[in-house]
């Protein structure tokens, strides 16, 4: 009877071992089938939203899931400028002061920046989540709190002023201190905060795009002591996939030691609402409307993309790095593209990028651009045939022409972007193809109309000498 049970019980245990394991294989092969999947996806992606080159990395609590490199990446080691992705290491760097006692996000910034303007309506915690009324194009030295204070307004200025408040805190500078205090513990070593040291260790080149074509070109980098719009703790840290990696796993494990469980809560969880069902925490955004919350943030600098995520509920996180910036067409695309891999993530059928989409939207917009320049050169093509008719034509009708083409149209392109809300010198570093358009096509149509006054008043002179000897004459 004994050996009978024991036989049982073997059978049963060898039956629930297969079981087991078959389970265990259906799951990895399901997991298998799913990067395979990603990978068939962000290489078609690549292709037809033109990126140079992109590290894509995915993990978990313990280890990397997926690792891949497209394009003229060859390495997931290869960094990145990760734009405002910087933000969030700025905010760790804060809540790690805030652990130890050094700051308090409650009290006013003027604590910890004595004598800085309008220091003493501001929190340090409006900085972190941009309700501080600092507006999106601010500089960390001219700023006024606006009436939308309390309201999410983005701005790169709130985590400039949150730097300097790191430095006066510490007594060192933003940058020795991220990299003694996160860098090194997660061995974050293709991680950095100068543009020389990046290039010596395997920076990928960045693209901006010109009229449709990707052009590899590099661009100014803040300093340490750079003030203004950009700098660095608000967007310009320097990193790997595979060091990202690293990082992300510190919010999936806790802190890991770098900073506190109620912290990395904090962050998450501390929000302000946004825009639709978005929030905003402590730099990072929050995302509500997929099968479970996204905690995410994008970076974008002239010619760098990046994006970054966790799934708390999936515990998986990930990054998307992207060497190039195609503002008015690609960008968008790139957003996509991430929001496709959570669809794979989360189980459901990635929406395929249209290439035609890429190419038409240029095409559009280059025609835009071609009508802008020609609106501006041919008056200066028709100077010849103005100039003949000048005699023929009223006088009014001359000066309303030149006031229209002349004045009023190349001022407008000068101004159109401040009109719709955006500095020109932001033009110049994001869009520089539309940059060039204006800047040419005002120059053009200015000299032109330069031309032609000069014309008219030529015209004008010889006109009353013409009468004044007629009239001596009789």
């Amino acid at each position: 009877m004994k050996k009978k049970i024991m036989k049982l019980m073997a059978v049963v245990g060898l039956g629930i071992t297969i079981l087991l394991n078959s389970e265990s294989h259906v799951y990895a092969a399901s997991e298998e089938i799913k990067y395979d999947e990603m990978d068939q996806y962000l290489q078609k992606a690549v292709k037809e939203t033109h990126i140079p080159g992109m590290s894509v990395l995915l993990v978990d609590k313990e280890k990397v899931l997926f690792s891949k490199t497209y394009g003229i990446c060859d390495s997931s080691d290869e960094s990145f400028i990760i734009g405002s992705n910087s933000k969030s290491f700025t905010a760790v760097a804060i809540m790690q002061l805030v652990e130890q006692g050094k700051v308090d996000l409650n009290d006013t910034i003027d604590r910890y920046l004595p004598g800085i303007h309008e220091g003493d309506k501001i929190t340090v915690k409006q900085l972190l989540n941009h309700t501080s009324g600092i507006s999106t194009y601010d500089t960390q030295e001219d700023f006024e709190v606006s009436s939308k204070q309390g309201t999410h307004v983005y701005a790169n200025a709130n985590y400039g002023l949150l730097g300097k408040i790191i430095e006066s805190v510490t007594g060192i500078t933003y940058c020795d201190y991220i990299r003694t205090n996160i860098f090194e513990p997660l061995q974050m070593t293709n991680t950095f905060t100068s543009m020389d040291e990046a290039k010596q260790n395997g920076l990928i080149k960045g693209y901006r795009n010109y009229f449709g074509f990707m052009v590899p070109e590099d661009v100014s980098y803040p300093k340490e002591d750079t003030n203004g719009w950009l700098s660095i703790s608000a967007g310009y840290i320097i990193s790997s996939a595979n060091d990202m990696g690293k990082y992300l796993q510190l919010y999936l494990n806790g802190g890991k030691g770098v900073i506190s469980p109620e912290s990395i809560e904090a962050m998450f969880y501390d929000t302000v609402k946004e825009k639709g069902t978005s929030e905003y925490g402590l730099g990072w955004g929050t995302i509500n409307d997929e099968k479970e919350p996204i905690f995410t943030h994008g970076g974008l600098v002239e010619n760098y993309i990046t994006h970054m995520f966790v799934l708390p509920e999936s515990e998986v996180a990930g990054v998307i790095l992207m060497n190039y910036n195609d503002y008015l067409v690609g960008n968008s695309m790139s957003a996509t593209i991430l929001q496709n891999v959570w669809k794979i993530l989360l189980g459901e059928k990635p929406s395929h990028v249209n290439k035609m989409s890429y190419e038409m939207k240029h095409l559009i917009i280059d025609g835009i651009y071609l009508l802008v320049i020609l609106v501006s050169v041919l008056p200066l093509i028709r100077y010849r045939s103005w100039k003949k008719q000048l005699n023929n034509i009223r006088k009014v009708r001359i000066w309303i022409g030149f006031t229209i083409l002349h004045v009023l149209y190349p001022t407008l392109l000068l101004f159109l972007p401040g009109i719709l809300g955006t500095p020109f010198y932001v033009v110049g570093g994001f869009v520089p193809d539309l940059y060039l358009i204006l800047i040419i096509s005002a120059a053009v149509a200015y000299a032109t109309g330069v031309i032609k006054a000069a014309t008219i008043l030529r015209h004008a002179i010889d006109k009353k000498e013409k009468e004044e000897a007629h009239s001596s004459a009789a």
